[in-house]
């Protein structure tokens, strides 16, 4: 017991009486007592008091008492036996020294446990540590979760059943997750405490409660390290879906004879926010989860770590760690500064999606599955191997497909570096800038000839800027400018539709620059692969998540291409020239994404889940019409030529290509929801499906797209 000081003790006074007959009597508490508020730190800062005064004369137990006391537990260990033992006769002196006797010893070896004539569990064969339930002979943890199915459920009910899975360390972390989830979902249902849930909600919930019975039976073995490890490894997890994010943490030793083990530590998750929000930023919340998580785990192993890798399946994300917080907007910023506080962006590497055990607590799992799951329990194979899987992370505008355009008044080295200083401060500072070789400017006019002779014989202002800077500035190799084809095929891009739309028209230098950051917008825009693989997300990555984090936006304006130029004021024929420059460059980037090869190129089937690109007349600047393949209808012989594609506005079908492409009509027969469509297909006119679609005639032209499926409207 703990005494409290006497001076002190008037504000522990208590009114008591052994009956009605007798007079009250006022106590004054003399000890700390269980249940006020003041007890749980009044006994822990005592015996931190008393770890700090003994530290000199029992090293070891001082530093138990420090930081593995958990209220009146001492829960700790130690390498060897003779170490245990010191530690134990540690402990008991240094407890001793404050009038307290310490009883209950428990241990997963005999010799350290001594049968005392009240508390005797040498032969227990399960003690309750924290709520979890832990066997010293086989030295496991397991659960005890009691489980009480009712026909029908209330949403008390379900809190009442989801507070019973007590997990601290979170080693059922799927399970967990999935039950936050469904609660989250009654909450969006706005369903009240005494209320039945629906019918289709109580089943769900019954398979759930049904499957929890299962978490009884799975033990998970304490030591997480193999004896006298030479390498100690720890490997983070993360992702997200639109349900919920989470990470896991491994720990990997190995020793000198090569022997290897991975075993899981702890995971945590979060439900998304009710408020939609896109999967890269979910991604983000899920990586500083990790970030968060993994200094935790280091602090309380105290484990000598070798090594610490940090995975994730998101490159934008990655993309982001990589990059100054300073160059992102807020939300992204702030959550990236926490990871770079927290980690190096060197220990961040990809997974993929597959690999990936944080799927499990970014979606939920039923006990069944996760009891049997050896990617949850183990982590993925490639951790047993001394080499893994390396991807580069695109981190800079060269790398990564995006484009970035400035317009420069003379070719001075003065205005080369405020051109330069603008680019850093949109872009961040590059450690490398790699430019075209005098000898590739063929039949170029002079002022890039002096660009050139500006960039490679710089006078001392530019010297001194791009030396303060740290900026090394690299040339192609002479008559190679493939060496550059992303940026050449960028700028390509750019200067083929502004000669062509604006021609000899005059512009001044603020209407040129607005003209020429919105065509930039345009090239940054381009989808180019799929977000995730979730059938209900129809984000895709864009240039512009490697710039702004999230895809370029416009302002919609009404369409002025077919106006006569007499009839618009200076600003008006601005967004006719970048509308122009919209619907030519789009068709044609679409159009080069249909590449024609001869037949012996075997192109891939489309599958279900694929992304597409709708092709579309009368889009906005920036906007495109994206789709994900719902259904298949392979033809006999196994081609997929008819697929059904989910939008976000419909269902529709479509014609999928194939290695020369497929002509299809969709006959109408009825109205939207009342009746459906017939589609005939040129190459085989006896195959058909029925499927409901937009009352009027469309002919579909489909063409494989990188990263998903080219659909054309017309």
């Amino acid at each position: 017991m703990i005494w409290i000081n006497p001076d002190q003790r008037k504000l522990q006074r208590i009114l008591w009486r052994e009956n009605m007959d007798e007079p009250i009597k006022t106590f004054e508490l003399s000890t700390v007592t269980y249940g006020t508020t003041s007890a749980p730190f009044l006994a822990t800062r005592t015996l931190k008091q008393l770890a700090l005064d003994e530290a000199g004369n029992f090293p070891l137990g001082s530093s138990v008492v420090m930081s593995d006391m958990y209220i009146d537990d001492v829960l700790t260990g130690a390498e060897t036996l003779l170490e245990a033992k010191e530690l134990k006769n540690q402990l008991i002196n240094i407890f001793a020294k404050g009038g307290i006797v310490l009883n209950k010893w428990c241990g997963n070896n005999t010799e350290l446990i001594e049968v005392s004539e009240n508390y005797d569990f040498s032969d227990s064969s399960e003690i309750k540590v924290l709520g979890v339930y832990w066997n010293p002979k086989h030295d496991c943890f397991s659960f005890r979760v009691k489980i009480d199915l009712h026909e029908l459920n209330t949403k008390r009910d379900v809190l009442s059943t989801i507070a019973r899975i007590y997990d601290p360390l979170g080693l059922l972390g799927p399970v967990v997750a999935k039950a936050k989830i469904f609660l989250q979902k009654l909450w969006m249902l706005k369903i009240d405490w005494t209320d039945l849930l629906p019918d289709t909600i109580n089943r769900e919930w019954r398979q759930f409660v049904e499957s929890l019975q299962v978490v009884n039976d799975i033990n998970i073995n304490r030591c997480i390290v193999l004896e006298q490890p030479e390498v100690i490894e720890l490997h983070g997890f993360s992702d997200a879906s639109q349900s919920a994010y989470g990470a896991v943490v491994y720990c990997k030793s190995i020793t000198s004879d090569g022997r290897m083990l991975v075993h899981l530590i702890a995971s945590k998750s979060r439900v998304a926010p009710t408020k939609q929000t896109t999967i890269p930023r979910l991604e983000l919340c899920a990586a500083v989860l990790l970030a968060k998580l993994v200094h935790r785990v280091k602090q309380a192993l105290k484990l000598n770590v070798t090594n610490t890798f940090l995975w994730s399946d998101s490159m934008i994300v990655l993309s982001w760690i990589r990059k100054e917080s300073y160059q992102l907007k807020t939300f992204v910023a702030n959550r990236i500064a926490t990871i770079q506080e927290m980690t190096s962006s060197e220990q961040w590497r990809y997974v993929a999606t597959e690999d990936n055990p944080a799927d499990f607590v970014s979606r939920g799992m039923d006990s069944l599955k996760l009891k049997t799951c050896e990617l949850w329990w183990n982590g993925p194979k490639f951790l047993m191997s001394n080499q893994y899987p390396q991807r580069q992370i695109p981190v800079a505008v060269i790398k990564d497909p995006a484009v970035h355009l400035d317009i420069v008044t003379d070719l001075t080295s003065n205005a080369f570096i405020a051109t330069l200083k603008r680019f850093i401060f949109r872009r961040g500072k590059c450690a490398k800038s790699y430019s075209d070789n005098a000898t590739n400017f063929v039949g170029a006019n002079i002022e890039l000839k002096k660009m050139f002779n500006l960039v490679c014989k710089p006078d001392e202002a530019l010297a001194s800027y791009m030396a303060s800077e740290g900026i090394d500035w690299k040339f192609l190799p002479p008559r190679a400018p493939n060496f550059g084809g992303l940026w050449e095929a960028g700028i390509k891009s750019f200067k083929f539709y502004l000669k062509r739309v604006v021609g000899n028209i005059r512009l001044t230098y603020e209407e040129f620059l607005t003209v020429i950051i919105q065509i930039e917008g345009m090239l940054n825009s381009r989808p180019l692969v799929p977000l995730s693989s979730d059938l209900d997300d129809l984000n895709v990555l864009t240039p512009s998540h490697f710039l702004i984090g999230r895809s370029i936006t416009s302002i919609v304006e009404p369409d002025l291409t077919n106006l006569n130029e007499n009839r618009l004021d200076n600003w008006q024929k601005i967004t006719k020239i970048i509308q122009l420059i919209w619907k030519r460059w789009s068709v044609d980037y679409l159009n080069s994404l249909q590449q024609r090869n001869k037949w012996h190129f075997e192109k891939k089937n489309a599958k279900i889940g694929d992304m597409v690109i709708i092709k579309e007349d009368n889009l906005p600047s920036c906007q495109w019409s994206l789709g994900r393949i719902n259904n298949i209808y392979p033809g006999k012989d196994s081609k997929v030529r008819v697929v059904e594609v989910k939008t976000t506005r419909a269902f529709g079908a479509a014609i999928a290509g194939n290695s020369s492409g497929t002509r299809a009509h969709f006959w109408l027969n009825g109205y939207v929801n009342k009746q459906n469509c017939r589609i005939w297909s040129e190459a085989n006119p006896q195959v058909y499906v029925e499927t409901p679609l937009h009352p009027e005639k469309l002919t579909v032209w489909c063409a494989l797209w990188a990263g998903g499926i080219l659909l054309q409207k017309r």
